[in-house]
């Protein structure tokens, strides 16, 4: 499967989460390049798709390490970019989700923040 794919896949949830995961950590070992903007497409982390991530926590099918996982994978990651003028609101929540050693741990309150400022948007 193309780096594209595994990602886009990712950014979705579509599949079983470990597996996604740890095909994106393969993705590192192996040569593919870094999209061109120019000449491939990059995925687009949209606040949909942050919402989803988020209420898949809070319904139980995602576990906060998952979604701390999720959230870190995607924050750095050179295949996504973010929904457009919505970059700064998403790179906030992926920060806040991907670091619980710095925000602490990911919580029903901390979530209900992040969606609060989503909506605000």
């Amino acid at each position: 499967m193309a780096a594209y794919e595994i990602i886009k896949r990712l950014v979705l949830l579509d599949g079983e989460f470990s597996e996604l995961a740890s095909a994106c950590e393969a993705l590192k070992a192996t040569s593919d390049p870094i999209p061109d903007q120019q000449s491939e497409a990059y995925v687009t982390l949209r606040m949909v798709d942050l919402e989803k991530a988020i209420k898949r926590f809070t319904s139980g099918s995602l576990s906060a390490e998952q979604l701390e996982e999720w959230a870190e994978i995607l924050e750095m990651n050179d295949y996504v970019e973010y929904e457009s003028g919505s970059e700064q609101i998403i790179a906030d929540a992926l920060f806040l989700l991907a670091t619980p050693e710095v925000n602490g741990p990911i919580t029903e309150r901390t979530v209900e923040n992040i969606l609060r400022s989503l909506g605000e948007k």
